[in-house]
C-alpha cells in the first residue's frame, strides 16, 4: 500500500501542453515582438531618409539611387510586419488586453512619432529633388545656350538654328 503512494502516474495531472494562459501570453508576447520589430524598421526608414537627403544635397546619383532601393526594402518589411501584426491580433483570444498594455502603447506612441516624421521627411526630399533636378535642367541650359552662343561668334553669323538640341524631359 505504501508503494502505491510513492509511485505516481506521469501523466496524471501532469500533462505537457502548456496551460491556456501561458499560451495566451506567448500570443500577446508575439504582437509585442511583431510590433517592435515593426518600429524598428520604421526607425531604420528614418535613418535611410536621412542618409537620402545627404545624398540629394551632395547631388550625387549612385548614392541617391542606392537610398531609393534601400527605402523600397524597408517599405517591403513594413508590409510585412504589418500584416503580420494584424494577422495576429485577428487571431488573438484577449486583444483588449494587448492593446491596454503598457508596452503596446509605448510602441505605437513611437510608431505614430515615425510616421509623423517620415511624412515630413519624405515631402522635403521631394523638394529638395525637384530642387536639384531644376537646377541641373537649368545648368544645362545655361551650358548649351554658352556653347550655341560661342558657336554663332566663331563663324561670325548668327544661326537661326541651334546646333545642340536640348530636349525638355531630363
Amino acid at each position: 500500500m505504501e508503494l502505491r503512494k510513492l509511485w505516481t502516474d506521469p501523466y496524471e495531472n501532469n500533462s505537457r501542453e502548456p496551460s491556456p494562459a501561458s499560451v495566451l501570453a506567448a500570443d500577446d508576447q508575439n504582437i509585442l515582438q511583431i510590433a517592435g520589430e515593426e518600429c524598428d524598421v520604421l526607425k531604420e526608414f528614418l535613418l535611410t531618409l536621412r542618409r537620402e537627403k545627404k545624398a540629394i544635397l551632395s547631388f550625387s546619383l549612385p548614392a541617391i539611387i542606392h537610398e531609393n532601393g534601400r527605402k523600397a526594402d524597408l517599405l517591403s518589411k513594413l508590409e510585412y510586419f504589418k500584416s503580420k501584426r494584424e494577422h495576429l491580433l485577428d487571431h488573438a483570444a484577449n486583444v483588449e488586453e494587448v492593446l491596454r498594455s503598457n508596452e503596446w502603447q509605448s510602441i505605437m506612441k513611437e510608431m505614430e512619432q515615425a510616421m509623423k516624421e517620415a511624412k515630413t521627411m519624405v515631402k522635403k526630399n521631394i523638394r529638395r529633388l525637384s530642387f536639384a533636378t531644376d537646377h541641373v535642367r537649368s545648368s544645362i541650359e545655361n551650358i548649351v545656350g554658352s556653347i550655341n552662343r560661342s558657336t554663332s561668334l566663331v563663324y561670325g553669323r548668327q544661326s537661326k538654328q541651334n546646333p545642340i538640341l536640348l530636349s525638355r524631359r531630363i
